[in-house]
């Protein structure tokens, strides 16, 4: 079952993209009854919807090996492999490798090559359906979870704080998701939009400079009278936020490196206009 909110959020999302397959069920929210992804038709769409947006279709699709069987099985619940093996952590990796073996100390699968792939996303996912772990980060500098695109991440600098801008689905600015994190791993002081919804209307990017690495361009997104601004036009980065166009916060962030919104940003985001509170970007200037 999942155990992370935010698990049970970008399932309802990606679900209510695919409605045009299950219209019966659109209005489906697994956030405010999680209890309902016990249901076999949505235990087996959320399966499905972890084994994409994991890819982990191209580890089944390298072999039939025990290798890929256990990577299949780490991507999925890393906590088996993590520390001290014990007993119950033992029979739990056998007990997936023995569903898609006939003899495990053979190493021969049961099933033609074309079927592999299908059979590894039953017997692995299996015992942790849907499951998305609490600490579902695959960065330390990083507030997105597995299965969501990075536009944008840093650690603050003189800060134990992360600013992340997070997507899924987004392929444009009426699809998916994109949303703004601040915080902690351990908690989420801030984001926006509250719920995972796509885009348009909501956050905008703007190009402001052109730097010698490609760029130098602002997220934008405004709040009540407050203005959020995640820019790249200082390398490495940089968060600012303006209350009624004046410069409340304003944070640069920790590295050397030029973080470019690539093709995927630019795709997913329709673009802004410049105004006053780009402008207060003194840093990349």
């Amino acid at each position: 079952m999942l155990t992370h909110r935010g698990g049970y959020q970008r399932f309802t999302t990606s679900h209510k993209i695919n409605t045009d397959s299950w219209p019966q069920d659109a209005t489906a929210d697994f956030e405010a009854d999680p209890d309902s992804v016990g249901q076999v038709k949505y235990a087996v769409r959320s399966a499905c919807f972890f084994w994409v947006t994991h890819s982990l279709y191209s580890l089944a699709d390298q072999s039939g090996t025990q290798d890929v069987v256990d990577s299949i099985s780490k991507a999925i619940n890393p906590g088996l492999f993590k520390e001290k093996p014990n007993l119950m952590k033992s029979e739990s990796i056998d007990g997936r490798r023995g569903n898609f073996f006939r003899n495990p100390q053979m190493g021969r699968p049961f099933v033609k090559p074309a079927s592999m792939a299908v059979i590894l996303m039953a017997i692995v996912i299996a015992p942790n359906i849907a499951t998305v772990e609490a600490a579902d980060y695959p960065d330390s500098m990083s507030l997105c979870h597995h299965g969501e695109v990075e536009y944008f991440s840093c650690k603050l600098q003189d800060s134990n704080k992360i600013a992340s801008v997070c997507a899924a689905g987004n392929s444009s600015p009426d699809h998916g998701y994109v949303q703004y994190r601040f915080g902690t791993h351990g908690s989420i002081e801030y984001n926006y939009p509250g719920e995972l919804t796509p885009p348009r209307g909501k956050i905008s990017i703007v190009d402001v400079s052109r730097l010698p690495d490609g760029l130098g361009s602002h997220l934008k997104f405004t709040n009540g009278s407050y203005t959020y601004v995640i820019s790249n036009a200082l390398v490495p980065g940089e968060v600012y936020v303006a209350k009624n166009g004046k410069l409340i916060f304003d944070k640069i962030c920790e590295g050397r490196t030029y973080i470019p919104f690539g093709s995927a940003v630019r795709r997913g985001l329709e673009y802004g206009v410049e105004n006053s509170v780009d402008e207060l970007d003194q840093h990349g200037k």
